[in-house]
């Protein structure tokens, strides 16, 4: 089980490699968590943990591998995410030693073991402070057009002997193999060549246009605003709890919008962000609806 000084030399390691890829954050969980690296994904888990809570940013950029930095140098003790519960994630020992706040997980792992330790500085579920997020939301709708340009744009896909074409199939929530001819309807495909990167396309076969999406956090978005899929087989609330399946991504803007107003987050095979209102669920679900075209 985590404790105190695992975390704080988690983030001391954070701080010192600033910026590295996959590999080394790796590392500075082996060095970290040397009795839970060998849990089953384990590591997956702690890097979508330090994403989900402004620990690093992740870059996902058109097909380049996966990068991350840091943001631990933006705080002083602890890492503070504002939002309608305040939490505190503890990131220096004076940090733990002076505050009186009690210590509880704000992330939970596998079998609900805690992967960040801090406090929830104030819950006041009277307090719903949503003018600056449904600012973002209606500049975004506004600007829906040039945003999505610049997440994707649309190109020709060149047909190759060596293309491996994979669809997600929105029944079964997998990729499946498929031979690109025989694509008949709106589909998000995963295409990668020999000697190259996995590249994602939003598809619409029947006008023979392909769009390719630069910033792949944001595929799954973009499929279920544009083709109409239903959410309610991947993203549930019930009871103050919202629960999104992991085999679909969800961009770091959302989750870490949800981080902020629920109490806690559960990371497993899905996410769970417990006691979390109806109106920020509500907020997070209009970026899957409104569909048509790219444009």
């Amino acid at each position: 089980m985590h404790n105190i000084s695992n975390q704080i030399l988690f983030f001391d390691l954070i701080k010192y490699y600033a910026h590295s890829n996959y590999l080394m954050f790796k590392k500075i969980c082996d060095l970290s968590y040397p009795d839970e690296c060998n849990e089953i994904y384990f590591y997956s888990n702690m890097f979508l943990a330090a994403n989900i809570s402004g620990v690093i940013d992740v870059h996902y950029i058109d097909n380049s591998p996966i990068k991350w930095s840091s943001n631990i140098e933006l705080y002083n003790d602890c890492i503070e995410i504002e939002g309608s519960r305040i939490k505190l994630i503890g990131t220096k020992s004076s940090w733990f030693q002076d505050t009186r706040a009690k210590i509880k997980p704000i992330v939970y792992g596998l079998n609900d073991s805690p992967l960040f330790l801090g406090s929830i500085l104030l819950s006041n579920e009277n307090d719903i402070d949503t003018n600056c997020f449904n600012t973002y939301i209606e500049l975004m709708e506004s600007k829906r057009s040039e945003i999505e340009s610049m997440i994707c744009s649309e190109t020709a896909i060149e047909m190759q002997d060596d293309l491996e074409v994979k669809i997600f199939d929105n029944a079964t929530h997998r990729w499946e193999q498929l031979v690109l001819s025989d694509l008949k309807n709106p589909s998000l495909l995963q295409i990668k060549r020999r000697f190259s990167n996995t590249v994602y396309y939003l598809a619409y076969p029947e006008l023979s246009i392909f769009f390719r999406v630069k910033f792949p956090e944001w595929m799954f978005v973009l499929a279920f605003r544009h083709f109409g899929w239903d959410t309610s087989a991947h993203i549930t609330y019930d009871a103050g709890r919202l629960t999104i399946n992991r085999n679909i991504i969800i961009p770091t803007l959302l989750m870490r919008y949800l981080l902020k107003n629920s109490e806690y987050v559960k990371i497993s095979n899905r996410l769970e962000f417990v006691n979390i209102m109806q109106v920020h669920v509500n907020l997070f679900m209009s970026f899957f609806v409104k569909g048509g075209y790219l444009k």
